[in-house]
């Protein structure tokens, strides 16, 4: 009843909403896309209650804040460029600390298809551009500033690559989530299964620890 999905390069449009809200009938949060491009979508269930929630105008970025009881949780659902576009980022990151700031108390949660890899593990057979490695660096940095951990890295040091074609694998999709003392990190893996797409799905799963 916690679960919380996050989905990149829907391809829905503000046309879609209402069959969206007939189809999943519980909470979401939908960035739409234009001509079938873009598009990022947040599935959550009832259990959750939603306290605020924030998209962008391109498709690709859907916020909501939602708590259980006394704990708040903020999760982020993006769908980076192509480009590496590193004013992408550095604007996702202000938006996160912006976050912080508005719930301090919160755990933080950012997931998606970053379309960078941050280290040479994360990549076989791949070229790394220089706006890449740029985007790679402000991921890393702004993730040490705002105390977030790489979920699947964590429990996982080698593999998970998320795209792969021909002999090139890259590790793309990823999960980011709080390091606090109330949260426990039990698993994170990839499922290469759950659907058609050319990314596996990225699951973690967070335990809320009793104090």
């Amino acid at each position: 009843p916690f679960a919380v999905f996050g989905f990149q390069e829907t391809h829905l449009t503000k046309d879609d909403i209402d069959s969206l809200k007939f189809k999943w009938r519980h909470g979401f949060v939908l960035s739409p896309g234009t001509n079938k491009q873009c598009g990022v979508l947040l599935l959550y269930g009832d259990a959750w209650t939603l306290l605020d929630s924030e998209i962008d105008t391109e498709g690709r970025r859907a916020s909501a804040v939602l708590a259980k009881g006394t704990n708040t949780f903020i999760f982020n659902c993006i769908y980076a460029p192509n480009d590496h576009n590193i004013n992408f980022f550095a604007n996702v990151y202000d938006k996160l600390a912006e976050q912080l700031t508005n719930f301090p108390d919160s755990v933080l949660n950012v997931f998606g298809d970053f379309n960078v890899i941050l280290e040479n593990v994360d990549g076989v057979n791949r070229q790394k551009s220089n706006n890449e490695a740029r985007a790679s660096k402000l991921i890393q940095d702004n993730n040490k500033i705002l105390n977030l951990v790489d979920t699947f890295r964590t429990l996982n040091p080698v593999g998970g690559f998320t795209w792969v074609r021909d002999k090139c694998g890259s590790r793309l999709d990823m999960i980011f989530s709080s390091k606090c003392d109330f949260v426990k990190l039990k698993s994170s893996c990839i499922d290469w299964t759950f659907d058609n797409s050319d990314h596996a799905m990225v699951y973690t799963e967070l335990e809320i620890v009793e104090i």
